[in-house]
């Protein structure tokens, strides 16, 4: 998970340079690591939720069904 997450936010943090003018580079960047991290405490939190009413099985379900259409959206993009 900790790999997974640092190749996703490296990598789109470097993509993310090639989309903005020098003038925006600090707003940009800022903009992007505020949505990033109220997007991971956001998830953070639910999958505790998640596991504290509904259970382990449930959460890795739910994590199986997000990565099955993270794939798919990667196979249909390529």
């Amino acid at each position: 998970m900790g790999v997974g997450w640092n190749f996703s936010f490296i990598g789109g943090s470097v993509l993310l340079t090639t989309c903005y003018k020098t003038s925006e580079k600090d707003k940009t960047q800022t903009a992007n690591n505020l949505v990033t991290m109220i997007f991971a405490a956001i998830s953070g939190i639910m999958s505790g939720i998640i596991l504290f009413s509904l259970g382990w099985d449930v959460l890795n379900y739910i994590g199986v069904f997000f990565s099955i259409i993270g794939f798919l959206i990667v196979l249909l993009i390529n």
